[in-house]
């Protein structure tokens, strides 16, 4: 390849000379023959390391050349190609300051000025960490040039992050837009915008406890905080527990065995570091080409043996009906048998499932597996915990609501999080826009068709789900018709799924008002 050495033996001894700066030069120009030419040297050669220590200048470089904040939040797009996890001869200085990137192109997403001010103080905080790091010298060869990469980020991170208070003022943000809807939340980023569910992990840690612990179910309707409470995990359970959160929406996208194994080794991988800092043993992917959950057994076998004496891990399976067109495979159902044997045969890991979906409405292969399965049901807040959300999101948050307009919030959305959350959003911006600071209760129902424009993929998933008969049954509940006997079993499945509710006079009706009036809609615009 024209400007990169020849490729004419697999083992190369010659030292080299020169090729950090050959290959910069290249990549600058050509990128995607680097990227080539290192997987070349990875896998085909006994260069490996060197590999790695390039990846690591062409990540440096490339942090080196950034001039503005925006610059650092699109790092990680324009190196998606490096491997994950990273060789470990690239460094320890790789993957933090990819991740204070990760950090700063999330914040700098979020459409509110007081949120990105507020999202960009975690990638600030870690890169202060990093720069102290820097100072105790534990952090390779390269140090003083990534020492001043961290100098000069902060600067920059730090501008931004005056500009965008100063932004906000100026876009008329005299309420703080302190309310987060529509994304999992996490401790790192939500402060203290998570409220309640001391039940639910009450219930979680007498089960975990407990002599011979179950397989776990979380499950809950959509939205309503499995996985926020999962991702508070590592400060809701005690030391001994390690939590692995594992994104099954993420792993979904293997589309084979060998790939899913791996894909699942690389996320406990990483889930232990960010939520104990612990290492495991790096996951090879070599070691996954064949018989690959014998492979990701055997992994798991030796993440077990380097655990602290004492502790235990914590495995969960979020969304894990993302998995169903995998595990339906012959091989797939490999993977449930590995989970249902780790749970009942290997003492220092329990294992939990998050969905949405009861036993009775899942495919055969999912409730064969988790036939022993204890429930933790996760439903609507408490009455407090709801007034708490809307009323101090954050604490610095002012009086903004009167107080019919507190009930009718709490009235629609019947104390739903993510409908308080996004509703409350919309209100917030009302009152911004206009430059008020007190919201009448008339305005709660005029958001209305802004919140289901908003919310369209919460909305529209729940009512593309619903079946023929389903609906002919809410069309009648709505309406106060009697329902037929053989309607009794999609009745009991709309109960299950917390869609109705049996109201105290004995009859049904939905469980949240919001959802009856987009079903109204919907309903009107498909006859």
């Amino acid at each position: 390849m024209q400007g990169l050495p020849p490729r004419f033996d697999e083992r190369i001894h010659l030292p080299l000379p020169f090729l950090n700066r050959m290959v910069l030069g290249i990549y600058r120009q050509r990128p995607a023959a680097v990227v080539e030419f290192l997987g070349y040297l990875t896998t085909r050669t006994n260069q490996d390391k060197r590999a790695a220590r390039l990846m690591e200048a062409i990540v440096l470089e490339n942090a080196g050349r950034c001039l503005a904040s925006r610059e650092v939040a699109a790092l990680g797009t324009g190196l998606a190609w490096l491997p994950n996890p990273l060789p470990a001869a690239a460094g320890p200085c790789v993957t933090p300051m990819l991740e204070i990137a990760q950090g700063v192109a999330a914040a700098l997403a979020s459409e509110s000025f007081h949120h990105r001010k507020e999202l960009l103080e975690r990638p600030l905080a870690d890169l202060q960490r990093f720069r102290m790091g820097l100072t105790r010298g534990r952090t390779g060869s390269k140090t003083p040039a990534w020492g001043e990469v961290a100098n000069r980020w902060q600067q920059l991170l730090t501008n931004t992050h005056a500009t965008l208070a100063e932004e906000a003022r100026q876009a008329g943000e005299i309420i703080p837009q302190a309310y987060m809807a529509g994304q999992a939340l996490r401790p790192e980023l939500a402060k203290g915008r998570f409220k309640g569910r001391q039940d639910v992990f009450r219930r979680m840690e007498e089960l975990v406890l407990s002599p011979q612990p179950p397989l776990l179910l979380l499950l809950g309707g959509r939205r309503l905080g499995k996985s926020s409470s999962l991702n508070y995990l590592p400060e809701k359970m005690g030391p001994e527990w390690v939590p692995l959160v594992l994104d099954g929406q993420g792993l979904a996208v293997h589309t084979s065995a060998a790939t899913l194994a791996l894909g699942l080794a690389v996320s406990m991988y990483d889930a232990a570091r960010h939520s104990r800092r612990l290492t495991l043993p790096r996951p090879e992917e070599e070691n996954f080409a064949s018989a690959p959950f014998s492979a990701l057994q055997r992994w798991m076998q030796r993440a077990e043996e380097s655990l602290p004496e004492g502790k235990r891990f914590l495995l969960c399976l979020d969304e894990f009906e993302r998995l169903t067109p995998v595990v339906a495979q012959a091989e797939g159902r490999a993977l449930l048998d590995l989970l249902r044997n780790l749970a009942q045969h290997r003492k220092r890991w329990v294992v939990l499932f998050s969905g949405v979906h009861a036993l009775k409405d899942l495919p055969p292969q999912w409730s064969d597996c988790l036939i022993n399965t204890q429930t933790v049901r996760i439903g609507l807040l408490q009455e407090k915990e709801a007034r708490e959300l809307i009323l101090h999101p954050i604490p610095e948050f002012p009086a903004i609501y009167h107080p019919q307009a507190l009930e009718e919030i709490l009235r629609l959305t019947r104390r739903h999080p993510y409908l308080i959350q996004l509703l409350c959003t919309l209100l917030v911006e009302r009152l911004n826009e206009q430059q008020r600071t007190l919201l009448q209760p008339e305005e709660v129902e005029q958001a209305i068709p802004l919140l289901f424009e908003r919310g369209e993929g919460y909305f529209n998933e729940w009512w593309s789900q619903l079946d023929a008969g389903q609906r002919q049954v809410l069309r009648q509940v709505r309406d106060n018709l009697p329902l037929a006997a053989e309607q009794v079993g999609t009745v009991r499945r709309l109960l299950r799924q917390e869609v109705l509710e049996a109201a105290e006079t004995g009859e049904y009706r939905f469980q949240l008002p919001l959802l009856q009036r987009y079903f109204d809609l919907q309903d009107e615009e498909s006859l």
